[in-house]
């Protein structure tokens, strides 16, 4: 499998930032001029919104996803085919 330049690995996290960034610069800008006299709590409720998105996005583009191992050949061999599949119990005198 192919390893990914430097740059074209950063190319999609560069450009879901700045339209992150810029998305939100705007709505504070813009429609929370409004918002400020009118509602002063929208505001404050999508600062604290967007504080938090940023925080998980920041962790989801800088931390390491870590490698899932891949279970071992003899796994299926584990499970007991010998089993029965079905139970028979005792209700009231009739097996079901």
């Amino acid at each position: 499998m192919p390893k990914c330049d430097l740059k074209t690995r950063y190319i999609p996290a560069t450009f879901a930032w700045t339209l992150l960034l810029g998305t939100t610069s705007l709505f504070f800008y813009f429609p929370c001029q409004y918002y400020l006299y009118k509602y002063p709590w929208v505001p404050a409720y999508q600062g604290v919104i967007t504080f938090f998105v940023l925080a998980n996005f920041t962790l989801a583009t800088f931390m390491d996803p870590g490698v899932i191992p891949k279970a071992p050949p003899d796994e299926d061999r584990e499970d007991d085919f010998r089993a029965p599949l079905y139970r028979s119990v005792e209700i009231n005198g009739i097996t079901v």
